[in-house]
């Protein structure tokens, strides 16, 4: 129909003697109303067709997908699925593509199975007058997400005592085997920062990425929390992995003071209880922690080993402190380490059963490994050397309590390890599955002989004839995967992942550019006012072109930051060009015509949309708006 009525109008205006004809007849004024006619016709049909929604579907890689296109009317109608990047058609009712395909022929809805990254985009369905747009996200969800001070791991809401240097912290959030990349942002002190670096590494086909931060530390900072903000394609809209870490400053050991309760027996009501709590400046973790409880004999009873406990019996109760012990049961003969602290400390000592064994200087059966640390070893044990050891460092460090249990053999079931390996490609790897002299010793992959104590394989090979340690050197991709190592009790497996480093190279991008609706916005708070301002929504594109590594886009409304934007990020000849869209509400279909006309003069119902652009190349913590 509107290729009819387009026709009839290239002849009208091409046929001058049929209006000579007119003037002639006196039909002049019955050419001229056909010819509005004919013009309210195309309109309306231009809107028609022109009707559009857009429907976005994020789906996990290797899931099935559905998109339902409008039904069409007749059998001459059209159906056609086209991806938009390219222009390609995919699928039409008569024809099934690679990837998707049509359910019948009677509908307009079309299927794909078993996704991959490859099928992500915008694509296009036209039925009828009616055009469908959907936007398919195809998604790996993040499996680790950690964050890391000073490479001090933080646990969630739990303070991590930390050594800053030279004035600053570098923190660490990292996201891996995902895809597409995470999204990082950071607040210090509920704080936003905006001068965080960004590094992205490919694993096969997921992406782990990786955000450094830099924050300050002075002599009067107590401490600080640290939070790394994660949005993903996988999570829900709105949704967000918070990873938050209470940093502090190392304390001198004067300064932790533990606070007793006594509690007397006129102040616990029967059927009640009392919390009691133990506290300690400086000690970062609860089992540093216990509460005892007087006997009728006057000794000290371990009650609890946490920081608050509930009592309901009456008594006299104290805090303590205790020493976290290591156990260190080795086999005689063997040597040992007793790695007290790495840091350069003024004094070293370490202790048995209150008598000094050694110290930085000297020592019969233990030796300091070096003059600068707090670390001592020996070797040849004997049952003899089995005992509580101490080792106190300076006032700056707590000390250190060891188990040493030496015994004359060591007899261990049978049983399985697993180990996880990640190195660097072109570095080396060392597989330890026992140090100890054992009979068998075999390295496999994938169920595939490697190599063992009498053949050197390919890619690895045993370090010696006794122990049974195999080693690789300059491993590559082709170097991924499980191993597994047989010795006589022991079966360790490794699972191998090689990454290629990337040398960062740093190209300041183009200036960012925001769009919407087709048009670019003029920076500097320019207002400009787009047909769908006053129902509906504005779809805001940011662009920053021409750079490496990418650009960070963040976005701002009113002011208060946005973690729905979409983002897209395309190589242009080893340069990078990101794309950030973000859609904005304005709502006012409830609100009276006046009410509407007021608001605009008001002008209240104005958005202030800002783009953040992050670059390496860009001052260190100025972004572009």
């Amino acid at each position: 129909m509107y290729t009819n009525y387009s026709l009839l109008i290239k002849e009208s205006f091409s046929i001058t003697t049929l209006l000579d004809h007119f003037n002639k007849k006196g039909f002049i004024q019955l050419f001229l109303f056909n010819m509005m006619k004919t013009f309210i016709l195309m309109l309306l049909l231009s809107c028609v067709l022109e009707m559009t929604r857009t429907e976005r579907i994020i789906v996990k890689k290797g899931d099935p997908v559905t998109l339902v296109c409008p039904q069409y009317s007749s059998s001459t109608s059209r159906c056609v699925l086209v991806k938009k990047d390219d222009g390609t058609i995919v699928a039409d009712r008569f024809f099934d593509g690679e990837v998707f395909t049509i359910v019948n022929s009677t509908t307009c809805i079309f299927v794909a199975t078993n996704l991959t990254f490859s099928d992500s985009g915008e694509y296009k369905c036209t039925t009828d007058n009616t055009i469908t747009e959907f936007i398919l996200s195809v998604f790996v969800k993040p499996a680790e997400l950690e964050l890391r001070g000073n490479g001090h791991l933080a646990r969630n809401n739990t303070k991590t005592i930390i050594a800053p240097q030279y004035g600053q912290v570098q923190f660490v959030c990292t996201s891996s085997q995902g895809y597409p990349k995470s999204n990082f942002s950071w607040f210090v002190d509920d704080q936003l920062r905006l001068d965080a670096t960004e590094d992205i590494a490919f694993v096969d086909d997921l992406i782990n990425s990786k955000s450094t931060l830099a924050v300050s530390y002075n002599s009067k900072d107590r401490e600080k929390v640290v939070k790394c903000v994660i949005n993903h394609e996988a999570y829900d809209v709105g949704e967000s992995r918070i990873l938050v870490g209470i940093f502090g400053p190392k304390y001198d050991t004067e300064v932790v003071k533990i606070r007793k309760n006594f509690i007397d027996n006129n102040l616990l009501i029967p059927g009640e209880f009392i919390e009691i709590i133990c506290e300690a400046d400086g000690l970062p973790e609860a089992k540093y922690f216990q509460l005892k409880k007087q006997n009728t004999i006057g000794e000290w009873v371990l009650i609890s080993s946490k920081a608050k406990t509930n009592i309901t019996e009456p008594g006299v109760y104290i805090c303590e402190d205790f020493l976290p012990e290591k156990h260190v049961t080795v086999k005689q003969g063997d040597s040992v380490t007793f790695d007290c602290i790495n840091n350069v400390t003024k004094r070293c000592l370490l202790m048995k059963n209150k008598t000094i064994v050694a110290d930085r200087s000297e020592g019969n059966k233990f030796q300091a490994k070096n003059l600068s640390g707090c670390t001592f070893e020996t070797t040849n044990l004997n049952s003899n050397d089995s005992g509580h050891y101490i080792c106190y460092p300076d006032n700056n460090y707590r000390p250190t309590s060891f188990i040493l249990n030496v015994i004359a053999d060591i007899i261990t079931p049978m049983r399985t390890e697993h180990v996880n390996v990640n190195v660097t490609h072109g570095d080396s790897v060392t597989l330890e599955c026992s140090k100890y002299v054992t009979n068998n010793c075999k390295l496999m992959k994938n169920e595939r002989f490697i190599a063992n104590r009498r053949f050197k394989g390919q890619r690895f090979h045993a370090i010696n004839s006794t122990a049974c340690i195999f080693q690789g050197t300059n491993l590559n991709i082709s170097d991924n995967g499980q191993y597994t190592c047989f010795t006589d009790n022991i079966t360790t497996e490794f699972n191998i992942s090689v990454t290629v480093e990337v040398i960062p190279v740093t190209v300041k991008p183009d200036d960012p550019e925001l769009w919407h609706d087709g048009e670019m916005v003029e920076n500097n708070g320019s207002r400009n006012v787009t047909k769908s301002h006053m129902n509906g929504s504005v779809e805001f594109e940011c662009r920053s072109n021409q750079g490496y590594p990418k650009s960070n886009i963040s976005w701002f409304v009113d002011n208060k930051i946005r973690f729905d934007a979409r983002e897209e990020v395309v190589s242009d000849g080893g340069l990078l060009n990101v794309k950030s869209k973000l859609k904005v509400n304005f709502d006012e279909t409830h609100e009276s015509e006046s009410v509407s006309r007021l608001k605009r003069s008001l002008n209240s119902s104005k958005k202030e949309v800002k783009c953040a652009v992050m670059h390496p190349a860009y001052n260190f913590t100025t972004p572009n708006y």
